[in-house]
């Protein structure tokens, strides 16, 4: 049965047998598991009827499958069958024919050993079958697996594909028995085994030496059978003259990698060298591999040729030297030239072509690697914009294998700071952000693979900055090793060290404060920056207190300032109480201040609850010392300067109970009534003044501040009601009350002034915004040019972005744009140009101003008419009214008709007597429109015109038309000053009067000539500008002080101004200027050194007393109160007392003498103080005080000093040091030449006791035990006072004399071996903060020294010395040139030996360098036993030999 369903079921569907097998299980079978496992009595029963069901099927198919067996038997037998064994297209057939419903099953498991087809594939073949149709068969042929081991000529070892009628197919007894083998063909004259030989010989007991020295004997003979013995056959493939064609064909062979270099090398073409070369292989596309095996046969011809033309060997070597330079400088510019061809077609493919072949000539070293680096890092520090991507590929390939060394490491961290400091400067940061992104990458790679190459003491001034913002934009985490980096530079270059780390962040907060006082700043992030700064709370508030009230300081607007951040801080949870308590309760401190802005700044914190007056009156009555006192005067006078205005009525009764007790009770409610009726009798008068009167102004400054806070705070008030009612709470319907308006806009100017004098404020920016939010558009001009004229103050109160943001709106509600508008845009331009970030707007008004100009269309291109100046004279109009119809007739002017223009001008401006009426001020404005149409011809007329009528006795007022010019933007400020000291020069009289009115009114203000209005604004601007540029006035200021000092007529002005409270701080701002800036103050200083006035102001501004006698105890006196705030004012103080002409010796002795003493005994938390006092020495003097302060230290430096003398404290020596750095800048640079001298002595005197000290500790020898002693004595004092780091910082410091050389280079490289000396030596112990920085320094006088003197210091430090360092060999690059490819060879030497006859073989080592141009794949065309650039007998080199088993 099973037989007959085997032969019966070739064309039944699987499917359907399944689906019936299925049906016919039981119910209990799982269906998701059909081909479960069954019993074997179970498989038979289920056999059995499988057949039942398949026989009847079977007989009505056998017809069918009959017909059809004959066409398809052929390809039956071809194709797979199915898991039964039968054909997959004859079973779809017969299932297509059945009539049954199929089952859809899961899928029977796949055969083993095929691949498992999806339903989908065997569903989507097509049943088909053509009786035509052939099928190609490819015959089987069995390969070889790529595994197999393989002979030298490709030859599989021991596989042998079956063929018909091999012997071993055969099937004999044999065969089956024992298998096939072949046997192998025994010669008769040769045995099968050796045993029978060799036995007798090993079967004893010396057999196994027997044996052994037969297998020695083989191994010898196989070694002399192998060697190679002959000598080396190499040569470079001859070059000889070739055709153009030839050439051609033979580079076109060379781009063809099928053709080996074998046949190249018989000939190569003559005449392909340098940049030639390089571009032919660029054109011809050769590989790289190629064209550098191209490059080495022609250098090493090239080379050889030095060596044939019969030179010396030192000849040869520097002929090939120079070659290679010269090759260096052939790939360079192949480089420069595909850069320069950037844009061209297939650009970017020559330039990675290119750029790869660069790269394999160099890994190669067949360059000279320092020149190349060298070029990438003069290219990228010099490369512009568009180049400097190209720069950077080049730096990001090279900077991972440039050889670790001071020089190239020193030249690529300068270039890429230097191209990075250009970055930041010229805003290419947000045009190419990638470009910016890569630098900045590059540099951090630098700074944390090789920290050493930005140490760079002498520049890293001028790239920190810049640095820091970058690193800390693109990776958070640089911070920490840019701090790392930054305080080894600065601990090299010397300048923060004399600052204590105590009081270095204070040096900050200043710094920030002036920035902040003229820039527009964000409180929030100034205020968490100076908490990150310091910690201590109570110093940074007495910080800000001193800053902000110092008596060198006249404006009041730093005290707002300082206000606006304490208030800050007080949110933030700091306690105002105690520091502002504590600075009360200094005698010392007050005197410094100013004691009505120490009040000024309370009484604001009071009015806004951040100090608390409970407590202070608690203070003061727990205090008890209520007496007499100075300190108690001042603390008890606050209390009736403060605002009562909110206080409880408890505090206002202890603070009466108190002023009672101490007898310095005021009627407040007096005061305030008083000055209110002063008030109301100036505003019922207003015609008679644009301002307070004098007398009033006395009157309400002599007022207690409590009462000018209460009245400050009643105008307000009676402001906003006056506004209210005149507005009726609404700015669009026209002045329901036009008198009442019209009182408000008249009086304006009294009430400014008037708050001004009561000097609150606060109070004046609260009214000008009231004004500025409910005025009229033709007041609006006064209320702007209030504005500007107090800027500086509005500025720190942050209320000028407010005002000017309400301005602006009120413009934007007015669209009309009028000639009246005209006063009003300039004014606004004037207020956004001194806002920060008000770019835009400046622009956007601009254009509004242009709009309010009133020329016609007509006229729009036109030139004035003449005809209408001619009419100027005759016409029934006014004159101003003419002249403005002439300037909107036309856009251009004739210089004749301009200059006719400006004379008729000039004449009625020296004409008209009130210089600060309307009829003045319209002349000006003329004037200043007049400008517009030739800017540069105007302004050479109007200083011609200034210069006749300065000295001309006609003209009266000659300030008050400068100050109109420049309020009305007629000139600069800086053309009169500029104009005036030219006519110094050659005139005196008006000219000496002139200049000293004017500087009258540049440094005490013009409130004596006109007061303040519209027409002045301007002139404050350019007031305030000088400021930034006092340099402009310096000339004014050597003659006013020398005025000051003779008879003559402007002898009483020139004292006012130098005795003027505002004069040193004029001075301190103009020497900060000449420090930054660089400039000469020498004459300034000579005048002042004999003007007892200027002194006597200079010692009032720094709280210093004019009764002081002598030098001791006036320069005690001043280095105690020198601080941060009035440093600079201090350093002009001392080189007063310093520069007397008049001085004799003995006197300049015991000055200087002084100045040493109170260096030496200041204490620490001061040095970072009194240091910058000397920065302003005479340069004599100075170099007084430099040699006296090096002898001392250079006394203790000496060994004999150091063990018969007592030493000097380690602070003593600090003092002295600081003293040193603070007077070589002063001193010239040839005189630090002596100091580097005595350090190099000191220096090997230390050296000299560590190698004796060494070699006792190494002999044990007591044979010189006192010289022992003292060495060791020595070197434990250095040791333990740090005398080495002493040396160090002042090394350090005398940087200017190592940069520019000023010893000979015998001096330096002692000091550089000495210095490395002490690095390496393992007995000196440094710490290693000690080591870093004397591997620092040994940096700084190696970057400036000759590259001969550096190799010399390497060939000492490693023959004399034996130092093998690689910190050395960093410093000096000694260890540069090793990347040169070199072996060690064994050369036996025979020598004889005494008493013996036989001679002993001795091997000695060389070293056999490489040489990397004949190194060349296929060099010869002739294969030869030794044909490699490398003579193979010189290491006894062995033939390969390759063993092939058939």
């Amino acid at each position: 049965m099973t037989d007959l369903a085997s032969s019966q079921c070739p064309a039944l569907d699987p499917g359907l047998l399944a689906a019936q097998y299925t049906d016919s299980r039981t119910s209990s079978t799982n269906l998701y598991t059909p081909w479960a496992p069954l019993s074997h009595r179970a498989k038979e029963n289920s056999l059995n009827r499988m057949v039942a069901i398949l026989e009847p099927l079977a007989k009505k198919q056998r017809a069918q499958v009959s017909r059809r067996q004959d066409s398809v038997s052929a390809e039956i037998g071809k194709r797979k069958t199915n898991t039964l064994g039968v054909p997959r297209k004859r079973a779809l057939a017969s299932s297509a024919k059945s009539t049954k419903p199929k089952v859809q099953l899961p899928p029977a498991p796949a055969r083993p050993g095929r691949p498992l087809l999806s339903r989908k594939k065997l569903e989507g073949k097509s049943t088909h079958v053509s009786p035509r149709e052939e099928v190609s068969v490819k015959p089987y042929s069995l390969d070889a697996p790529k595994s197999a081991p393989r002979s030298v000529n490709q030859a599989t070892l021991d596989f042998y594909s079956w063929q018909e009628g091999h012997p071993g197919d055969l099937l004999n007894e044999q065969t089956v028995k024992s298998g096939h083998y072949d046997k192998a063909s025994i010669s008769q004259g040769e045995t099968g085994s050796a045993r029978p030989i060799i036995w007798s010989s090993v079967k004893h007991k010396s057999g196994l030496q027997v044996l052994s020295s037969l297998y020695v004997s083989s191994l010898d003979q196989r070694r002399l059978q192998t060697t190679v013995h002959s000598r080396s056959t190499f040569k470079p493939p001859p070059r000889v003259t070739l055709t153009d064609a030839k050439r051609e064909a033979w580079l076109k062979d060379l781009a063809d990698p099928r053709i080996p270099l074998r046949r190249l090398s018989r000939t190569i073409p003559h005449g392909i060298r340098g940049k030639a070369l390089l571009d032919h292989c660029l054109a011809k596309k050769i590989p790289t591999w190629r064209a550098v095996w191209l490059a080495k046969c022609v250098g090493a011809n090239e080379i050889r040729a030095f060596k044939r033309k019969g030179t010396s060997g030192a000849f040869a070597l520097g002929g090939e030297t120079k070659w290679i330079r010269d090759w260096t400088t052939h790939v360079e510019q192949f480089i420069e030239s595909l850069m320069e061809s950037c844009g061209s077609n297939d650009w970017k493919s020559q330039m990675t072509y290119g750029l790869q072949l660069a790269a394999h000539v160099y890994f190669d070293h067949l360059l000279d690697q320092d020149a190349f680096v060298e070029w990438i890092t003069a290219g990228i520090q010099n490369s512009h914009e568009a180049s400097l991507p190209m720069w950077l590929i080049l730096v990001t390939m090279y900077c991972k294998h440039i050889p670790a060394t001071r020089r190239l490491g020193y030249c690529l961290a300068i270039a890429m700071l230097e191209q990075l400091l250009q970055q930041t400067r010229t805003g290419f940061v947000e045009a190419n952000k990638m470009v910016w992104h890569s630098t900045t990458s590059m540099i951090y790679d630098l700074m944390i693979k090789y920290p050493e190459f930005l140490v760079l003491p002498i520049q890293w001034h001028r790239y920190e900055n810049a640095l820091f913002r970058s690193l800390v934009t693109i990776r958070n985490s640089a911070q920490t090793s840019f701090e790392m980096v930054s305080s080894r530079n600065s601990r090299c270059r010397k300048d923060a060290i004399a600052y204590s780390n105590e009081t270095f962040p204070y040096k900050k907060v200043i710094s920030y404060l002036e920035l902040a006082s003229q820039r527009t700043i964000n409180l929030q992030k100034l205020s968490d920056t100076f908490i990150r700064m310091t910690q201590d709370q109570q110093r940074l508030v007495a910080t800000l207190i001193q800053w902000s009230t110092a008596k060198l300081r006249q404006n009041v607007s730093r005290v707002y300032l300082a206000v606006r951040i304490l208030r800050q801080l007080a949110r933030l949870g700091f306690a105002l109480d105690d520091p502002i308590t504590a600075i009360l309760a200094s005698t010392i401190e007050l005197r410094q201040l100013d004691i009505s802005k120490v009040y000024l700044l309370v009484s604001e914190l009071v009015r806004s609850y951040h100090f608390s007056m409970g407590k202070y009156l608690q203070w003061l009555l727990a205090k008890g010392s209520l007496a007499s006192s100075e300190g108690a005067k001042i603390q008890i006078e606050l209390l009736n300067n403060i605002a009562l205005t909110g206080l409880s009525e408890t505090v206002l009764n202890l603070r009466a109970i108190v002023l009672a007790q101490m007898c310095r009770s005021l009627d407040i409610r007096a005061e305030v009534s008083a000055g209110e009726q002063l008030l109301k009798d100036q505003l019922a008068n207003p015609s008679k003044s644009c301002g307070v009167s004098g007398a009033l102004d006395s009157s309400i400054r002599s007022l207690c501040g409590s009462a000018k806070a209460e009245i400050a705070l009643r105008m307000r008030k009676n402001v906003l009601w006056q506004a209210r009612q005149a507005y009726a709470e609404d700015r669009v319907p026209p002045f329901q009350d036009f008198t009442q308006a019209a009182l408000l806009l008249q009086n304006f100017q009294i009430v400014v002034s008037a708050i001004e004098s009561l000097g609150d404020y606060s109070v004046l920016a609260d009214i000008l915004h009231i004004y500025v939010d409910r005025a009229e558009i033709s007041t609006l001009p006064i209320v702007v040019d209030s504005i500007n004229c107090r800027y500086d103050v509005l500025h720190a109160l942050g209320a000028v972005k407010p005002l000017l943001a309400t301005l602006l709106v009120r413009m934007a509600g007015y669209p009309e744009r009028t000639l009246g508008e005209r006063p009003l845009f300039s004014s606004l331009i004037m207020l956004a140009e001194r806002t920060s970030n008000s770019k835009d707007t400046v622009i956007r008004l601009q254009q509004e101003l242009a709009l309010c100009e009133p020329i016609s269309s007509l006229a729009a291109c036109s030139p004035v008419s003449d005809q209408m100046v001619e009419a100027l004279h005759y016409a029934d109009t006014s004159f101003v009214e003419e002249l403005e119809l002439l300037f909107n007739s036309g856009t251009s002017m004739d210089r004749s008709l301009l200059a006719h223009i400006f004379s008729d001008l000039t004449q009625r401006i020296e004409d008209t007597q009130d210089t600060f009426g309307q009829p003045i001020a319209s002349l000006i404005d003329l004037l200043t429109r007049l400008r517009s149409f030739e800017d540069e011809f105007f302004e050479d007329l109007i200083l011609d015109w200034f210069e006749k009528i300065i000295p001309s006795q006609h003209v009266s007022n000659h300030v008050g038309i400068a100050i109109g010019l420049v309020s009305g933007g007629a000139v600069a400020l800086k053309s009169i000053i500029a104009k005036t000291s030219v006519l110094l020069r050659s005139f005196a009289g008006h000219v000496q009067e002139f200049a000293t009115d004017l500087l009258e009114v540049l440094l005490i203000g013009f409130s004596a000539w006109i007061p303040k209005s519209s027409m002045t604004a301007r002139f404050e601007v350019e007031r305030a500008k000088l400021t930034d540029s006092p340099r402009v006035i310096v000339p004014l200021i050597e003659r006013v002080i020398s005025w000051s000092q003779i008879d003559c007529e402007s002898r009483s002005k020139a004292r006012n101004i130098v005795e003027n409270s505002s004069f040193p701080e004029f001075l301190q701002n103009l020497f900060a200027d000449a420090a930054n800036k660089g400039y000469s103050l020498d004459e300034i200083v000579l005048n002042l050194s004999t003007c007892e006035a200027a002194k006597i102001s200079i010692d009032t501004a720094l709280g210093l007393s004019s009764k002081d006698c002598g030098y001791a105890k006036e320069l005690r006196t001043l280095f105690s109160n020198a601080n941060e705030i009035n440093i600079i004012l201090s350093q002009i103080r001392l080189r007063l007392l310093t520069a007397a002409p008049d001085e004799s010796p003995d006197v300049r002795e015991h000055l200087v003498q002084a100045l040493v003493d109170e260096a030496t005994q200041a204490r620490p938390e001061k040095r970072s103080t009194w240091s910058r006092l000397f920065a302003m020495l005479s340069p004599d003097v100075a170099l007084d005080v430099h040699a006296i302060s090096w002898k001392q230290i250079y006394q203790s430096l000496r060994k004999e000093v150091q063990l018969e003398a007592k030493q000097l404290h380690p602070e003593i020596i600090s003092n002295l040091v600081a003293v040193i750095e603070s007077t070589e800048k002063i001193i010239p640079t040839t005189s630090s030449g002596k100091v580097l001298d005595d350090i190099a002595s000191v220096l090997m005197s230390l050296q000299n006791c560590y190698l004796v000290r060494a070699s006792m500790d190494g002999s044990r020898s007591n044979n010189d035990s006192s010289r022992t002693t003292d060495c060791t004595e020595s070197i434990a004092l250095y040791e333990k006072t740090g005398y080495l780091e002493t040396i160090l910082e002042l090394l350090s410091i005398h940087r200017r004399a190592i940069q520019h050389q000023l010893l000979p280079p015998a001096v330096f490289c002692q000091l550089i071996i000495t210095l490395s000396f002490l690095l390496t030596a393992s007995w000196a112990r440094l710490s290693a903060h000690t080591a870093q920085f004397l591997f620092d320094v040994i940096a700084l006088i190696s970057d400036y020294l000759p590259s001969e003197s550096r190799l010399y210091c390497g060939h000492v430090l490693r023959g004399q010395y034996q130092i093998n360092d690689t910190r050395v060999d960093y410093l000096l690059g000694t260890s540069h040139g090793e990347h040169n490819p070199s072996l060690s060879i064994l050369v036996p030497e025979s020598s004889k030996t005494s008493g013996a006859s036989k001679s002993a073989t001795r091997h000695q080592t060389y070293q056999y360098r490489l040489k990397n141009w004949e190194m060349v794949q296929d060099a010869t065309p002739v294969v030869g036993e030794n044909d490699t650039s490398l003579s193979l007998t010189l290491f006894e080199a062995r033939k390969r030999v390759e063993m092939i088993h058939a």
